[in-house]
Parts: C-alpha cells; sequence; structure tokens
C-alpha cells in the first residue's frame, strides 16, 4: 500500500517537473552539451554515449523534505533523455545511506539499482557515466574527481549538481575577499558573483547555509568546504595552493560548466544553484601544468 501511494507521488512529481520551464530549459541544454573525445572528437551527450547514471545523495522520500520527491521525478526524466545508452539492466544506481526500505523499494520500481555501500564516494567511472548529484557536499564530490583522476577516467565523468563556480567563489570570497588569485577557464578571471548563461546569479553562500540550516545537508554527507583546504587525493596532499582539486581543475581551465536556471520552479529547494559539469579532452595536460609536482 505504502509502496502504491509513493510511486504514485513521485510520478505526479515526475510530471510537475516534465511540464515545467526549468526541465525545457535543462533538456535543452543537454541537446546541446558534447562531452569532450581526444580522439573522435566531442560526442552529443544524448546521442546514446552515457552507458550508466549513478544518483547519489537523494535523502529519503519519508522525510519532511517535499523537494526529494521533485529531485527523484527529474532522475526519472533523465532516465528517459538517456534511454538510448542506457543497458536494459544495471545500468542505474543509487546510493544513500539514509534509504529506507521503502525508499530502496521505490528506487526499484524506477529502474535503479541500490548499491549497498558507497566507498566513500570513490567511484570510478570505467565508462561514460552522468553522476546527478542533488545537493550532495563538495566532499563527495572531490573524492569523485580524486578516483577518476587517479584513474585516468575523468573525462568519462558528466556531473549534474551544485555548481563548480559556486564553490570556487565561497573560497575566494574566505580567502581574497572576493578578489581572483588565477585564471579560471583558461584565462579568464573568477569573478565574486559568476553570471549563468542564462543570465541568473549564483546564490551567495550566505544564503547557502542559511539553507542548509534549513533543510538539513541532503544525502547525510558531512559538510565540507575549499576554505578547509580539504583535498581527497589518494597521498593526502592538498592542491597547488592548498584549494583541494575542484577549485584546480576549474582554474586551469579543465572544467566546462553550464549553469542550468531554476525558470521559477515553485519548489525552490529542488534544482537550486544547478550546473552540468563535464570535463575538456586535455584536462590531463591542463591539470598538469597546474599541479606540475603531481597531486
Amino acid at each position: 500500500m505504502q509502496l502504491a501511494r509513493w510511486c504514485s507521488i513521485v510520478a505526479a512529481a515526475r510530471g510537475e517537473v516534465s511540464g515545467s520551464a526549468f526541465f525545457s530549459n535543462l533538456q535543452l541544454l543537454l541537446s546541446r552539451t558534447a562531452v569532450p573525445r581526444l580522439q573522435s572528437g566531442p560526442v552529443p551527450l544524448l546521442s546514446g554515449c552515457i552507458t550508466q547514471m549513478v544518483m547519489w545523495g537523494l535523502g529519503s522520500l519519508n522525510s519532511s523534505l517535499v523537494h526529494i520527491r521533485y529531485q527523484l521525478g527529474l532522475a526519472l526524466l533523465l532516465r528517459d533523455l538517456l534511454k538510448a545508452g542506457l543497458p536494459a539492466t544495471g545500468g542505474l544506481e543509487a546510493y544513500d545511506p539514509v534509504f529506507s526500505a521503502l525508499d530502496m523499494a521505490v528506487l526499484g520500481e524506477c529502474g535503479f539499482q541500490v548499491t549497498p555501500a558507497n566507498p566513500c564516494g570513490c567511484h570510478v567511472a570505467a565508462c561514460p557515466t552522468l553522476f546527478y548529484l542533488p545537493h550532495c557536499e563538495l566532499e563527495l564530490t572531490e573524492r569523485l574527481l580524486a578516483a577518476n583522476v587517479t584513474a585516468g577516467t575523468l573525462g568519462n565523468v558528466v556531473i549534474l549538481g551544485n555548481s563548480f563556480s559556486l564553490y570556487c567563489e565561497r573560497w575566494e570570497l574566505t580567502h581574497h575577499g572576493g578578489a581572483t588569485s588565477g585564471a579560471c577557464g583558461g584565462g579568464g578571471s573568477l569573478p565574486a558573483a559568476r553570471q549563468s548563461s542564462q543570465g541568473s546569479q549564483v546564490e551567495s553562500y550566505g544564503s547557502q547555509q542559511q539553507r542548509q540550516q534549513q533543510h538539513g545537508v541532503p544525502g547525510n554527507v558531512e559538510a565540507a568546504g575549499l576554505d578547509r583546504g580539504i583535498s581527497t587525493g589518494t597521498d593526502g596532499q592538498q592542491g597547488a595552493s592548498g584549494e583541494g582539486l575542484l577549485y584546480d581543475l576549474c582554474q586551469c581551465g579543465a572544467v566546462d560548466e553550464q549553469r542550468v536556471a531554476e525558470c521559477g520552479f515553485p519548489v525552490a529547494s529542488a534544482f537550486n544553484d544547478m550546473a552540468l559539469h563535464v570535463f575538456l579532452a586535455d584536462w590531463q595536460a591542463r591539470l598538469a601544468r597546474r599541479r606540475p609536482l603531481g597531486w
């Protein structure tokens, strides 16, 4: 009875997201995005090149956080957009330590396999993979990046989640009062409030903190920040200037970020601060110049 009720709730949320200006905008962005490849050149994201989708940090549907059902609704729409490349079984994975038996059952009905454990985010993308990380914290993203930089598979990683530029802005505001400390995106400067391609401004760090205090940190992931100098390399080393791997990848221009406008979606906490991230084909060379002594 509970399972049928929640499947119906998620289906209704999926319908609301599907009919929104937010999703129309995201769908257009995805259709225009290509995954860089050194040998073959850019490959359209929706051409069937993505063969796995991983979702972390959704949270429990049975909590009081209404936005979770809409985030899962978006996951189902992403699944449908990527179906050309996803295998019939085993292409959809989800993990969150707070998942209940009911959550797992609902996800199973949606086609997701709930992995029994997550090795601290150290998932190596052996194939082109979309990582859907709705409001996951920085530490988890850092570990994901570190695992794939180490394995040389970062080119297989596409991340739909919190804006990397917002994390960089946070570090700049904390350590330089908003002043830039180096190149961003291959030669530009890093502004204190970066404008998205749709013209919507990045949410301030103070607003993000206030939202997290109100709603909690999704996925029960411990908060972490570039301002704490976190770096999650296997050797425990920090980056070129102590900011972390995400910051260095952005500063050397290895990341192509496209902000996703909310377009007035009524549940503001569902999709705010969202951006799509792909990594340039020459990310290794760029990172080597940024970190000549390794990381």
